[in-house]
């Protein structure tokens, strides 16, 4: 992989975000947060970009941008990397990997993503996460549930855990009835493991 330049300051209007790139839940409490620490404080860390011609293609930093942009930075410190679209994505592999909010979902999204998009194998992403290959496939799997599931399991109305013991249910119509539930109420593993045993 190439060698990252020094720090530069670039146009917040030059940088294009991943035609890939899909964010299902953003936390607006903590990109308001973000905001304010980078208005009182400066940006502590540079964001990355690769250079596409005249323009930037950005690899991390998405918060950091769009706090940028409330606060009508025109400029943004980054770090300037001349990589391929497979080494742009191996960055974006490793910066996800310590993406605190980076839900079951998307995740199952991303490491799909990186099958479809350079062939890469389970044990392929594994290494470049840092997860076990049963974590990685765990996630991918997860793609198979039903929408009503995903869409709490994503915004964190309902809890992977409790998701795994929900899905098993049958049929279809007592499952959605239970997920629904499950969301109004709040639930537990250990309730909703009770839940799938009742419905035996």
């Amino acid at each position: 992989m190439s060698e990252k330049v020094e720090v530069q300051n670039i146009g917040v209007d030059a940088i294009s975000l991943p035609g890939d790139q899909q964010r299902i839940d953003v936390d607006e409490k903590k990109l308001e947060e973000l905001t304010g620490s980078i208005r009182d404080h400066g940006l502590i860390n540079p964001i990355n970009v690769r250079a596409m011609g005249e323009r930037y293609e950005l690899i991390a930093g998405w918060r950091r941008l769009q706090a940028f942009k409330r606060l009508g930075r025109a400029l943004i410190p980054a770090i300037v990397f001349s990589v391929s679209d497979e080494e742009a994505d191996v960055l974006r592999a490793h910066e996800n990997e310590h993406r605190a909010d980076l839900n079951p979902v998307e995740a199952g999204i991303y490491y799909k993503r990186l099958q479809e998009k350079h062939k890469w194998d389970d044990e392929r992403i594994a290494k470049e996460m840092t997860r076990s290959v049963a974590y990685v496939r765990g996630r991918i799997d997860l793609l198979q549930y039903p929408e009503y599931i995903l869409e709490p399991l994503a915004t964190g109305k309902l809890s992977l855990g409790a998701a795994q013991w929900l899905v098993k249910i049958e049929p279809d119509t007592r499952r959605r009835q239970y997920v629904i539930w499950g969301v109004q109420g709040g639930i537990s593993v250990n309730q909703a493991h009770a839940w799938f045993q009742h419905a035996q």
